[in-house]
């Protein structure tokens, strides 16, 4: 069985508000929305964070997002870099295993092999692992 990502989704996030004509959600949305039109990818939700701190996943777009992939209306997420989604491994963890539950892809433009081998994964499995035994703040 062949699976197809034809329902995409863009998340986006900038810690502060700038006033800046292209502000970097915007630079951000616009470098993904590159990326699903090589790709066809149909761009049914755009999910942006203004002045939101990675701290936590605890953010208004970003509940709305995880709801969307928990009703399974997602096929894949493109984001420019992982850093917009989290920084903290613990979160990475949780935001990863919510996409293979509700198979969704994750593309991240400037890493597009991010998890799409056996070594990546398996790395970004003990990352997350030390991450959630509090390691994270060493």
């Amino acid at each position: 069985m062949s699976l197809q990502f034809d329902r995409c989704a863009i998340y986006t996030r900038q810690a502060r508000n700038s006033d800046a004509m292209l502000s970097s959600c915007e630079a951000q949305q616009f470098i993904c929305r590159d990326m699903a039109e090589v790709f066809k990818w149909e761009i049914v939700e755009v999910f942006e964070d203004r002045g939101e701190s990675n701290e936590s996943l605890a953010r208004s777009e970003m509940d709305r997002m995880i709801a969307v992939i928990e009703r399974r209306q997602l096929d894949r997420v493109v984001v420019y870099s992982i850093d917009r989604l989290t920084r903290r491994l613990y979160d990475l963890a949780k935001l990863l295993e919510l996409f293979d539950r509700g198979i969704v892809a994750l593309t991240v433009v400037t890493n597009p092999n991010f998890g799409n081998s056996a070594s990546s994964r398996f790395t970004t499995n003990i990352v997350a692992a030390a991450a959630s035994s509090g390691w994270e703040d060493c």
